[in-house]
């Protein structure tokens, strides 16, 4: 049945060589970078890694398919080298290096490999974590001071502290999509 594939998988992703916590373990404008994060999908370097640790999880499962396996490994892995050529385009054409976030920072891997800093009230990723209101007047403060007119939320969260933040800065809310959560 599934569960060899699964296994496979699930054994496979846990090979990865993601960053190690020491090596990521840091703090920009006293908020962690992303410590303990899980999200490392939006890493396209990273993403590349998944794609191959699957395509040979289900290579290995059913060797009768590795072909098409490995065939849509590659064109993914050549669409994820794209886009990673076109965030490192667009990026250098930016002054702001700075993400400023009003929700729970799932983006640490992404900051990471592209040279981003980043500013969000909460700590962790825990959803029921809240900021407190000197964490919200310090984002507040780091708005003011960039200069931006932008506030990024989360999605699937109510964004109230966006709301708030973008009514005292004058900030326009969007939001920046952690590929993580669907609606039905």
């Amino acid at each position: 049945g599934l569960d060899a594939p699964l296994l496979r998988i699930v054994q496979a992703a846990s090979e990865l060589t993601i960053p190690s916590e020491n090596e990521t373990n840091h703090s920009h404008d006293g908020h962690e970078s992303h410590h303990g994060d899980p999200h490392v999908w939006l890493d396209p370097l990273l993403a590349k890694q998944i794609v191959a640790a699957i395509s040979k999880a289900f290579s290995e499962c059913d060797p009768e398919h590795r072909a098409a396996y490995q065939e849509n490994a590659d064109a993914y892995t050549a669409r994820l080298d794209e886009l990673d050529q076109n965030i490192r385009m667009t990026l250098a054409e930016r002054r702001q290096r700075t993400i400023l976030y009003a929700g729970h920072f799932a983006f640490g891997h992404f900051a990471e490999r592209y040279g981003l800093e980043h500013v969000s009230p909460y700590s962790g990723f825990s959803p029921n974590a809240l900021p407190g209101p000197r964490a919200i007047a310090q984002l507040v403060q780091s708005v003011q001071a960039s200069g931006s007119k932008v506030i990024f939320h989360e999605e699937l969260v109510e964004p109230r502290v966006a709301r708030i933040i973008a009514e005292e800065t004058g900030a326009q809310m969007i939001m920046l999509h952690g590929a993580h959560n669907t609606t039905a």
